[in-house]
């Protein structure tokens, strides 16, 4: 099953009095949702579907970058992310926690700006044509959009298109190949609390097997 547009398990929260949210802490992400008791086990198919078989569609590339741009903007002027990002940089240099905490549209797009500028520089060196030379195979990695080859070719806007140009082609083919490594059963726990908890062991067991 696909989780079709994200804007449809919204949708079908909202017929059954639910809401949902999610956040990043220093260890794990949390992924949350709430529903009338009928509606649980529809809430949780549809759930597993962003878990299994995530959309990564072109189309929202840009759209998500700037999301997360915008968020990260906005705590600019919150002292506790403030407090937090000051406890990082005190941190000895190196260490995993000194890195950056947060995200914004200049780092999450910094690996597929450095591949474009080596293939500028080779570009103007031995007057190759395009980075494409440098990686012929698609990824293995499958979702419910393939993901491209490596796709920086010419041209830097990230505001190109819908799918961000080379740079955002790029920037999701990694995000794409990074779920298809990162995003598996075993790193994962569900809860399940509520009425209607006791009703799902058959169907959660369901929705693991998929990812």
């Amino acid at each position: 099953m696909s989780s079709g547009p994200s804007d449809h398990f919204s949708q079908f929260l909202s017929r059954n009095s639910g809401s949902s949210n999610a956040f990043t802490a220093s260890t794990n992400t949390n992924y949350y949702f709430s529903v009338s008791t009928s509606a649980l086990s529809g809430a949780l198919e549809r759930f597993s579907g962003f878990f299994h078989s995530p959309l990564f569609a072109q189309s929202g590339t840009v759209r998500e970058l700037n999301a997360v741009d915008s968020e990260h903007k906005k705590n600019h002027q919150n002292d506790i992310w403030r407090i937090y990002q000051v406890n990082k940089h005190l941190t000895k240099p190196g260490h995993v926690w000194s890195k950056f905490g947060s995200g914004n549209k200049a780092t999450l797009t910094s690996a597929a700006r450095k591949l474009n500028e080596t293939g500028a520089k080779k570009k103007g060196i031995k007057g190759t044509a395009s980075l494409q030379e440098t990686s012929k195979e698609p990824s293995v990695i499958s979702s419910a959009l393939p993901s491209p080859s490596s796709s920086i070719s010419s041209g830097t806007s990230l505001e190109s298109s819908d799918d961000g140009g080379p740079i955002g082609r790029e920037t999701r083919r990694r995000l794409v190949e990074w779920w298809g490594r990162e995003y598996c059963a075993g790193r994962m726990r569900l809860c399940v609390s509520g009425k209607g908890a006791i009703l799902c062991p058959r169907l959660i067991a369901t929705v693991l097997m998929r990812i």
